[in-house]
C-alpha cells in the first residue's frame, strides 16, 4: 500500500487548525516526537482560511522550541469558528516571538523538494485544498517538478484523517465535497485512512492545566475549546501517532479497498484487490489503554 521513507520520518503536516482542538493537540504531539528524534516534522500547512489558525500553529511551535515553517491558506480572513480557541491562544500568546506563516504552497513545495525521494510522511487532518494546490502546481524556484511529479518523487507515505468506517458521514471528506474527490482521485500512491469511529470515544486532553500549566497554549486551547477538565475525542492525535509509528500494535489494518464518495458527502468501504489505492486503521486495543498512550505523548509538553 505504502513505501515508507529510510530512517525515520519526515513529516508534512497539513491541518484545519482552528475549526476543532484535537488539531493543537496532535500538532503537540508531533512536536514532542520531533524533540525525540522519532520523527521530523518539515512543515506544517494550514488548509482552513482565517488567520488565527496559523497564528497559533507558529506560537504552539514556538513554545515547543521548533522552528517549523508554518504555511498559511492562500485566502485568509478574519473568520472565527464558534469557539474560537485559535483567536484566544494567538491573542493571550501573541507577544511571544514566533515565525510569521508564509503561503502554504511555498512551505509544501519547499518541504518536498528539500527531502530525499520517498522520504516524505504526508499526514492530513484537514481538508484538502493545500494539497489539491501542490498538485496542480508549476515548478519554481524549489523544483523543476510540477507538483504531481513533486509529490510522486518525494511522498513515500499518506495517513488521512477523514471517513468513517464501513459507512458515515465525517466532516474532513464532507465539509469540501469536491475538494474531497479531487483529491482521491488524483493523489499519487496509496492512502492509509483513519476515521472517525476510531478514537470517538478515546478521549484526551482532560488533564493538560494540572500537567503542563496554563502558561502553555495547548493547554489554553483544549480549555477555550472543552472547557476545564473536559477533553476532546483523538482523531487528529491517532493520525499522528500513526504516522510516527506505522507498524504500531494499537491498530491493525483492513485489507485494501476504496472509500467510496456520495454526492451527500457520506462515504463507504468498497473491498478490493492488492491494487486498490486505501485501507483503514481498525483499533486493536481497549479506548483507555489507546488514550493513556496518547495522552502520555500530549502531556509531555515541550
Amino acid at each position: 500500500m505504502t513505501a515508507p521513507g529510510r530512517g525515520r520520518p519526515r513529516i508534512v503536516l497539513e491541518s484545519d487548525l482552528f475549526a476543532d482542538v484535537d488539531d493543537v493537540g496532535a500538532l503537540a504531539i508531533a512536536l514532542r516526537l520531533e524533540k525525540e528524534g522519532v520523527i521530523a516534522l518539515d512543515a506544517v500547512g494550514i488548509n482552513t482560511p482565517s488567520r488565527w489558525g496559523p497564528r497559533t500553529a507558529a506560537i504552539v511551535c514556538a513554545h515547543y522550541g521548533a522552528e517549523t515553517p508554518i504555511g498559511r491558506h492562500a485566502d485568509t480572513t478574519d473568520d472565527v469558528w464558534e469557539q474560537d480557541y485559535a483567536r484566544t491562544v494567538a491573542e493571550r500568546f501573541g507577544d511571544r516571538p514566533h515565525r510569521e506563516p508564509e503561503e502554504a504552497l511555498t512551505v509544501l513545495r519547499r518541504a518536498l523538494a528539500a527531502a530525499e525521494d520517498g522520504s516524505v510522511t504526508v499526514v492530513s487532518i484537514g481538508f484538502f485544498g493545500n494539497l489539491n494546490a501542490l498538485l496542480a502546481s508549476a515548478p519554481d524556484a524549489h523544483s523543476p517538478l510540477d507538483g504531481a511529479e513533486l509529490v510522486r518523487r518525494k511522498v513515500g507515505r499518506t495517513v488521512v484523517m477523514g471517513g468513517e468506517f464501513p459507512r458515515g458521514r465525517e466532516f474532513n471528506v464532507a465539509e469540501q465535497l469536491p475538494q474531497t474527490r479531487a483529491f482521491l482521485r488524483d493523489w499519487p500512491g496509496g492512502i492509509d485512512l483513519v476515521g472517525f469511529e476510531t478514537t470517538a470515544d478515546v478521549i484526551t486532553g482532560r488533564r493538560l492545566a494540572d500537567r503542563l500549566g496554563m502558561r502553555n497554549p495547548v493547554a489554553v486551547a483544549y480549555e477555550a475549546f472543552c472547557g476545564p477538565g473536559v477533553g476532546r475525542p483523538s482523531w487528529d492525535l491517532l493520525t499522528v501517532y500513526l504516522a510516527a509509528f506505522p507498524d504500531s500494535p494499537l491498530v491493525t489494518w483492513s485489507r485494501p479497498g476504496e472509500m467510496v464518495m456520495a454526492d451527500d458527502g457520506s462515504n463507504h468501504w468498497a473491498e478490493g484487490d492488492a491494487s486498490s489505492p486505501h485501507r483503514h486503521a481498525v483499533v486493536a486495543v481497549p479506548d483507555e489503554a489507546l488514550a493513556a498512550t496518547l495522552d502520555d505523548w500530549l502531556e509531555r509538553g515541550p
